[in-house]
């Protein structure tokens, strides 16, 4: 794919080191770039990271201050870090051992990025729904990350998208693309992202909409008898010792959720559902169908099995045994009401809660890793599915501009087209 002049400029840029830094909020670095022209660092490779140490955080030995800002790491991956690469303070260079002080800055080398980096941004697919001068829809892919984070600095979403609309050449054709909201690596469909000026600081604030539309669809586990209802649980994270690391969980103590849902087509084993948000939590969908009793098919996290082959399909039955997720213990009511608003405004004020059971066949393949991996697959056996089967299907809002109503659908992306296919044909 041919780059932009803007885009070629911005790979062919050196990585020595920019000026020093200043100070940003805490939790934040600066990307230390190469000197000229001021680049887009969603898409220049980046030669360090900078961190500002806060009054808070003097004391603290360089591997604990550098854990707090690499939360994806392990400290002993930090320190690894610290001992292969140049970790330096001022220039001169630090161990484990050294104790940060306030109002200076780590300097962390970064490896090497691909020489490939904007080649490959080029070929993350943006399927557009809708575009104008304010918003661009997309129907995102599943497995593509979104943001840069962890070990995805140059293979998201937003540095495809701003390979493609930034003009660093001319300031008035220049356009910062800002997500509007986010959703899972592995799950697909409508993505909205807003089309903002260099200078703008703010993004228009879609999502705080009351009257805003979510709808998604997922294939779950085991066949859900009743046919809408409203899972009213209160989510929050798990105890972790590692904070982003933690699942979220059913918890009396947690933020309120509200997902409705309404079965679409059901399966000798599994349920087409369709859900709508209410609020918009975490994992929400996922962590309430996992409450419900059934998972969402494929979920690695709150589901019995990561893939689906398709001979799994023929040991599927009503009569099977269910499979037991690691999360399967179910805290909390599942409350059945309409899946309107108005309807989950009325069960939220009455008060209205029916326990659900959960009936069917939840799993019909191994439920982990190491019995799949023992279990021998025909050659020719079809893989149908390997990762979470959600997609954000629909979205309604009022445009920001034109404050008038505006509705966009993805379609279906096809492996979970093919998987339901399958489950068609029994």
């Amino acid at each position: 794919m041919t780059l932009s002049p803007s885009a070629r400029y911005l790979c062919d840029m050196s990585q020595s080191a920019s000026q020093p830094a200043k100070p940003r909020r805490p939790g934040q670095c600066r990307q230390l770039m190469p000197p000229g022209k001021a680049p887009d660092r969603l898409i220049t490779p980046q030669a360090a990271e900078e961190h500002f140490v806060y009054p808070d955080q003097a004391g603290l030995r360089l591997d604990q201050f550098l854990k707090v800002k690499l939360r994806w790491r392990s400290r002993t991956k930090v320190q690894e870090l610290i001992e292969l690469r140049e970790v330096t303070s001022s220039g001169t260079r630090l161990d484990c051992s050294y104790r940060v002080k306030s109002g200076e800055m780590v300097r962390v080398p970064l490896p090497p990025a691909p020489a490939d980096a904007c080649e490959r941004m080029a070929e993350i697919p943006l399927e557009i729904l809708y575009e104008d001068d304010q918003l661009l829809v997309l129907n995102k892919q599943p497995n593509i990350v979104v943001h840069p984070a962890g070990k995805h600095h140059y293979d998201t979403l937003i540095n495809a998208l701003h390979l493609r609309y930034r003009n660093l050449e001319d300031h008035r054709k220049d356009v910062v693309p800002k997500l509007a909201h986010r959703i899972d690596k592995d799950t697909s469909g409508v993505l909205v992202v807003c089309k903002t000026g260099r200078n703008d600081r703010s993004v228009p604030l879609i999502f705080e909409q009351s009257d805003i539309t979510k709808e998604y669809l997922a294939i779950a586990e085991g066949v859900i008898e009743q046919e809408e209802g409203l899972i009213d649980l209160r989510l929050g994270r798990e105890e972790h010792e590692n904070a982003n690391l933690a699942q979220m969980m059913v918890r009396e103590d947690g933020q309120e959720a509200r997902t409705g849902f309404k079965v679409v087509e059901r399966f000798a084993a599994f349920t087409l559902v369709r859900c709508r948000l209410y609020t918009g939590r975490m994992h929400q969908i996922r962590v309430h169908l996992q409450a419900l009793g059934h998972p969402i098919l494929c979920d690695r996290s709150y589901g019995v099995r990561s893939k689906l082959y398709l001979s799994d399909l023929r040991a599927s039955g009503p009569d099977r045994d269910e499979g037991k997720s690691a999360h399967a213990e179910r805290k909390g009511k599942a409350c059945l009401a309409p899946t309107t608003a108005e309807g989950s405004a009325r069960a939220k004020d009455e008060g209205k809660s029916v326990h659900t059971e959960r009936r069917g066949a939840a799993c019909c393949a191994p439920t982990n890793e190491t019995e799949s991996a023992q279990t021998p697959r025909d050659p020719g056996d079809i893989l149908l599915l390997d990762r979470q089967a959600l997609h954000a299907a629909r979205i309604t809002f009022k445009h920001p501009a034109t404050k008038q109503p505006l509705t966009v659908e993805a379609p279906l992306p096809e492996d979970m087209r093919r998987t339901l296919e399958a489950l068609r044909k029994g």
